[in-house]
């Protein structure tokens, strides 16, 4: 299998990952919709997976990593990355593929610049 086959495939994997707080709003965006997703590459231990989060001290971060894991356990062993969490750059809406910030942006206009929304635990933990 080509390199670029293995990279869809895990590409593929991650982009079956909901970012919860986005669920929880109503947008059904995955961390590769977002650009959490940094890099994909050959490292000298086998294939690498960089990942970000929207911010560092993300409450939902312990989530995202274990539907991280779950989607990459999905591939077969000789393809399974190891991950790493990076930081810079910082994440941005500018991220976003175009379609995902075209949603998200909608989603901020209809809250408006001082409207708040209290989403439940529950929401947020499905």
């Amino acid at each position: 299998m080509s390199r670029g086959d293995i990279e869809d495939r895990v590409r593929g994997a991650l982009d079956t990952v909901r970012d919860p707080c986005m669920t929880a709003s109503g947008l059904d965006l995955s961390l590769v919709d977002l650009g959490l997703l940094r890099e994909i590459r050959r490292g000298p231990e086998g294939l690498e997976v960089d990942v970000t989060f929207t911010e560092p001290g993300c409450p939902f971060s312990h989530r995202l990593m274990d539907d991280i894991h779950r989607a990459l356990e999905t591939l077969p062993d000789s393809e399974r990355p190891r991950l790493n969490i990076v930081w810079t750059p910082p994440w941005t809406p500018a991220d976003m593929r175009p379609e995902a910030r075209r949603q998200f942006d909608a989603a901020r206009r209809r809250l408006g610049p001082h409207a708040t929304q209290t989403i439940s635990i529950e929401e947020i933990s499905r």
